[in-house]
C-alpha cells in the first residue's frame, strides 16, 4: 500500500485471519472431541498479487496505488544478486502449500472470515494505526 516494491513476485502461503486463530483456540479448549488433535487453521493459499488486487479493489479510490503486476522471477532472481533480503525468498518463488482445514471446520465447526475480508480488515487496521 506504500508502494515500496513495483510488483508482486511469485510468493504465496497459507494465510488465516488472527480473529480465526483465536476463535480456533476457544473452540478446541471447550470442544471434547479435539483434546488431544491438530488443527490447520489456514483458510487457503494466498499469493502477494491475490491480496495485491483485493487492496487495489477497496483501496484505490482512497488514493493507495497498490502494485498488482506480476513480476517475473527472473527479476526477483537477478535483484537477490545485490538484495540479502530478496534472497531470502528465491527458493519459495512459485512454491503453493497444499493445505487442509477439513478436519477444523468439522471438529469444531470452524467458520473462517474469507480471504478478502480478512485483507481488507487488516488494511482498515494498518491505516488507523498509520503504518501506512
Amino acid at each position: 500500500m506504500r508502494r515500496d516494491y513495483p510488483g508482486c513476485p511469485d510468493l504465496g502461503w497459507p494465510v488465516v485471519d488472527v480473529r480465526d486463530v483465536a476463535d480456533a483456540h476457544l473452540a478446541a479448549m471447550i470442544t471434547q472431541e479435539a483434546a488431544g488433535m491438530r488443527f490447520c487453521c489456514a483458510i487457503e493459499n494466498a499469493t502477494i498479487r491475490d491480496i495485491a488486487l483485493i487492496l487495489s479493489e477497496h483501496f484505490a479510490d482512497r488514493g493507495y496505488k497498490v502494485p498488482t503486476r506480476k513480476l517475473p522471477n527472473i527479476i526477483i532472481r537477478f535483484s537477490a544478486l545485490f538484495d540479502k533480503t530478496v534472497r531470502l525468498v528465491v527458493n519459495n518463488l512459485g512454491r503453493r502449500y497444499e493445505i487442509s482445514n477439513a478436519r477444523i471446520k468439522e471438529v469444531l465447526a470452524w467458520k473462517p472470515h474469507t480471504l478478502e475480508e480478512m485483507v481488507v480488515t487488516m488494511a482498515e487496521s494498518m491505516i488507523e494505526h498509520g503504518v501506512v
